[in-house]
């Protein structure tokens, strides 16, 4: 499957509170990070 399809798949599943499985460490150092982020996704589906 291509990489844009696997992207969407753990899109959803992070998006849907499913358990990461990036260590521990690393989560707690994202969710420290301050400030005031806007973040857009864009969905195109394209049918040949």
């Amino acid at each position: 499957m291509g990489h844009e399809f696997t992207s969407l798949v753990l899109a959803l599943l992070q998006t849907g509170d499913h358990p990461a499985k990036e260590a521990q460490e690393l989560l707690k150092q994202v969710r420290d990070i301050d400030g005031s982020d806007h973040f857009e996704t864009f969905y195109i589906a394209v049918v040949p």
